[in-house]
């Protein structure tokens, strides 16, 4: 068996398990991975159900989620500190693209009278994840944490 030293006020030794291990290196939390793949699973379910079992779908959808697992093990590996500090810098770079998005959209729109709300759709997501940085930065760093009582978040 392994053991880990526990260095926080006791001598006792905790024993990890293999899992635990692997998860302790990846810098990663056991049951949050269990929920977001339980999630992940149940999406795949109800989406195999609503595209009328179209495997390309599934495909897709299945190489989005790699993606995304991959970000998440290369985010986990950065120091927090580095994170924010750089997330006002990102902000602003993602705010910027979302006006050249919005630029290129409505360029688009006086070319093509019939576009549909399909074209400029494909930039929620990156607001989504602008926003969700910035309530981070917020919570981490922002002006609650300056001065005064702690922050609420």
């Amino acid at each position: 068996m392994i053991y880990e030293e526990v260095t926080t006020g006791s001598r006792t030794r905790r024993t990890l398990t293999g899992a635990a291990r692997v998860l302790f290196a990846l810098k990663l939390d056991g049951p949050l991975i269990i929920g977001l793949g339980l999630v992940a699973v149940y999406g795949l379910i109800i989406l195999y159900s609503a595209s009328g079992q179209s495997a390309p779908t599934i495909y897709r959808t299945l190489g989005r989620l790699a993606l995304g697992t991959v970000a998440m093990l290369v985010l986990a590996q950065v120091n927090p500190n580095f994170l924010r500090r750089t997330s006002p810098w990102l902000y602003a770079i993602g705010v910027f693209l979302l006006f050249i998005v919005y630029g290129m959209d409505t360029s688009a729109k006086a070319r093509n009278a019939g576009s549909t709300w399909e074209s400029s759709a494909s930039s929620l997501g990156a607001d989504e994840a602008r926003s969700t940085m910035t309530v981070a930065w917020f919570c981490t760093s922002g002006p609650c944490h300056r001065a005064g009582p702690p922050c609420s978040c």
